[in-house]
Parts: C-alpha cells; structure tokens; sequence
C-alpha cells in the first residue's frame, strides 16, 4: 500500500513538473520569438550602416551570426517542447500528440498557505509511516525528559573556561 501510494505521489510530482516544464519553454519561446524579430531589425540597421560607411563587414557578419544564433535557439526550443509533450503524454498513458496548455501569466496560486504540515499529507509519505512514535515510545520520552541533567552530588565538577565561557566539566 505505500509503495503503491509512493509510486502515485511521484507519477504526479512528475506530471506536475513536466508541465511547468512546457510552461518555461514556452514563456522563453516567446521571449526567443521577440528577440529574432529585433535580430532582423539590427541586421538591416547595420547593413544600411554598411551602405553608408560607418560600419565594416565584419559588423555585418557579427550581427548575422548573432540572428542565426538565436534562430537556432529557437528550433532547439522548439524541439525541446515536442520532446517534453512527448514525455506528458506518456506519463499519462496517451500517444504522443500536442498537449494544450497555458500561460504563467494564467496560473495563480489560490491555497491559503499555513505554517505546518497536514497530518494527512504525512500520513501518505513512506518515509513517515516507518518513523510514525509509538505510544510506548512516548513514555520513554518523557521518562528521559524527566531525569536529571545536573551531575549528581557525589561527582566532582570542575569549573573550566571555554570559547563559551566559563562551563562545569564533570569527571567521573
């Protein structure tokens, strides 16, 4: 039953994330997108430049390569996406297709969020039913909260000084 629930918690962690994954790439496509349209202005702008003399071709080539660069960012963004759609799908069950989706601008967090844990939250995780006290186990707690952490008497305590201060060391 915990392995069952533990392989749940991840196959939804991982949906989850494969998601806001798709999110990211596609809010940096846009910026991609954005960012090439400025490229080809800045070609043209220093081409003309060139024209006029001001600018040599190696100022041209420069900003060439600096659209083609961000050209193939683009085509690896793209293909980046188609992979991470692929993945989704298959994480839940469906054949590879294109996966519909929003924008960061869209999502908003609406879960008033508490200091704490729910109790129900830990009652699923695996890792907490293996260290879940036992009552028995509380009693020794308190039975050790309850003894003393003063020396006792007939110990000798010496008095040394430390990076603390001055603390009791005792010698049995």
């Amino acid at each position: 039953m915990a392995a069952q629930q533990a392989v749940q918690t991840q196959l939804v962690a991982n949906i989850a994330s494969t998601y806001f994954q798709l999110l990211a790439l596609d809010a940096q496509l846009k910026v991609v997108d954005s960012t090439l349209g400025n490229r080809e202005k800045s070609v043209d702008v220093i081409k003309s430049l060139k024209d006029a003399g001001n600018v040599n071709e190696v100022g041209v080539k420069q900003t060439e390569a600096q659209l083609y660069t961000t050209q193939l960012i683009r085509e690896d963004l793209k293909s980046n996406i188609v992979l991470l759609e692929n993945t989704f799908n298959i994480l839940l069950g469906e054949a590879p297709k294109q996966v519909n989706r929003s924008s960061f601008d869209t999502q908003s967090v609406t879960a008033v969020i508490k200091l704490g844990v729910p109790a129900l939250a830990l009652r699923k995780r695996s890792g907490c039913n293996r260290c879940r006290i036992q009552p028995d186990q509380l009693l020794r707690i308190d039975e050790c909260r309850e003894k003393p952490v003063l020396p006792d008497i007939d110990d000798q305590c010496d008095w040394r000084f430390s990076k603390y201060g001055y603390r009791p060391v005792v010698q049995r």
